[in-house]
């Protein structure tokens, strides 16, 4: 694990990459949002979601690793709940996500909003990783094309039905042929797999039957 130093303080590597593609997703998302004239919501439902992933995360030692806190209370300022407490997690925002479309009724706007998001952001990830990886400029223009052409491709809002062809296909293309062939944490690797599944679970018009 790559370590950045400040001061006496050190930060894993991939926490500053992660929050970059973070940043970088949500920009993009915002200026979609406001080009298609969509309400909002869709966008704050997700940056909610990723503050639960947080929380969740964080606190869950107290679930995963209780025998710890309970010896020493301040190991939850300082530890996390690992790779068990990341997927809990997943779930918990996923759960928060599902209820939040059905309250407010846009299934739709969220599934094209999160693809969006996850497209860019886990597309800027691999792009950042890339580089500080030292990988050859083949990869990474790689990377840069493909990821280009996905937020082309989303950025039609004309043809929602076929939303979930366009997320099988981005699931097929950085899960299967760009992760599998890479050392990245499961934590890492997972997000491939998981934002497009959820876009075409919350898109799917058999299940949900809403006016957009």
């Amino acid at each position: 694990m790559q370590l950045l130093q400040f001061g006496t303080f050190t930060i894993p590597l991939h926490w500053v990459l992660a929050l970059l593609s973070l940043v970088g997703g949500w920009l993009l998302t915002s200026v979609y949002v406001k080009h298609h004239q969509m309400k909002k919501e869709s966008l704050e439902m997700i940056i909610n979601a990723l503050f639960v992933i947080g929380v969740v995360w964080k606190f869950s030692i107290v679930v995963f690793d209780f025998d710890t806190v309970k010896a020493h209370v301040s190991s939850v300022l300082y530890f996390t709940g690992g790779t068990k407490g990341f997927f809990l997690g997943l779930f918990v925002s996923f759960l928060y996500l599902y209820r939040q479309a059905k309250k407010k009724k846009i299934y739709k706007q969220l599934s094209e909003t999160l693809l969006l998001f996850g497209t860019a952001g886990y597309g800027l990830y691999l792009f950042l990783h890339a580089i500080t990886q030292g990988e050859n400029l083949f990869i990474i223009l790689s990377f840069v094309f493909t990821t280009t052409l996905f937020i082309v491709w989303l950025w039609d809002r004309n043809a929602l039905d076929r939303l979930p062809k366009k997320a099988g296909l981005i699931f097929i293309v950085y899960a299967m042929i760009f992760q599998l062939p890479n050392e990245l944490t499961l934590a890492e690797w997972s997000l491939a797999i998981i934002f497009p599944l959820c876009a075409i679970l919350l898109s799917n018009n058999l299940l949900v039957k809403e006016n957009v």
